[in-house]
């Protein structure tokens, strides 16, 4: 009787062990199918920066824009209040895609908390074809995934006017 209850036991662990592989293999193919399509031009992203930043950086396609928080009708002291756009080559934003694919990024989770009282906030929202994931952090620093901050890093190099964050202490 006991011999009976262990293989019905293994069993059970197998097709279930078998259909949990069989239902992530069917998703990140999925994903990858949509990651990995030669047609970059399905590829939304919106980086958006908290703190006094107030700002964001949005990837349409090929053109990657910086969006200020500043009204137009206030002076323009610096670059981090005009609204300025560059656009980026098939093969940059290929890459990009497949840094995101690569990196799971549209795996992680959708929020990550802060615990201290000073924080700068990072929101992402990507949208590539019908994938659509939204992650923010409370704070770009502490609790926040590398891959973000990385990605965050990144677009600000591919726009060129070397807008990265300030930190204030605070």
């Amino acid at each position: 009787m006991n011999q009976k209850k262990v293989i019905v036991f293994i069993c059970f662990v197998l097709i279930t062990s078998t259909l949990t592989y069989c239902l992530q293999s069917k998703n990140n193919n999925t994903l990858n199918r949509h990651l990995g399509s030669k047609n970059a031009h399905n590829i939304e992203l919106t980086l958006s920066r908290g703190a006094f930043h107030g700002d964001a950086f949005q990837l349409i396609g090929n053109e990657l824009t910086h969006l200020t928080n500043k009204p137009e009708n206030i002076k323009i002291n610096s670059e981090y209040d005009k609204n300025s756009t560059v656009i980026l080559s098939d093969s940059i934003i290929n890459s990009l895609v497949q840094e995101i694919n690569e990196d799971h990024i549209l795996e992680l989770d959708t929020l990550y908390k802060s615990n201290f009282s000073c924080n700068s906030m990072l929101r992402v929202n990507i949208k590539i074809d019908t994938i659509e994931k939204t992650i923010f952090c409370e704070d770009y620093i502490r609790g926040c995934p590398d891959k973000l901050s990385d990605l965050e890093t990144k677009l600000i190099r591919l726009h060129g006017k070397n807008l990265k964050r300030i930190y204030l202490p605070g």
